[in-house]
């Protein structure tokens, strides 16, 4: 018995390229957010406290830092299963590094 981890599996951009250049947020961003937080992070989740469901709320978080910072440590990482493959979490960093733009 073992557990297979993607990121050994395929390697950190998840088996294709980890194009960051063109980064959305609606074709990027989202689809990260909903898939690795959003069970947690919306309306009578965990951390429904601090929610992730729409632009205006992510964005809050990419602007003070917070996106970045808890989903890139290693000690407490974001999704608490483990960190995201290194693809997705460069996505969100050029998309923030981007201006975190609504598009």
């Amino acid at each position: 018995c073992y557990y297979d981890n993607e990121e050994d599996l395929y390697g950190s951009s998840g088996g294709g390229t980890c194009d960051t250049t063109a980064v959305s947020f609606s074709a990027d961003v989202q689809p990260i957010i909903n898939t690795n937080c959003v069970s947690c992070h919306a309306p009578g989740g965990q951390q429904e406290s601090v929610p992730l469901t729409t632009y205006q709320e992510i964005k809050t978080y990419a602007d003070n830092g917070k996106l970045i910072e808890r989903t890139n440590n290693s000690s407490l990482p974001m999704p608490p299963t483990g960190l995201m493959v290194e693809c997705n979490r460069d996505f969100l960093k050029a998309w923030v590094n981007a201006g975190a733009p609504n598009n």
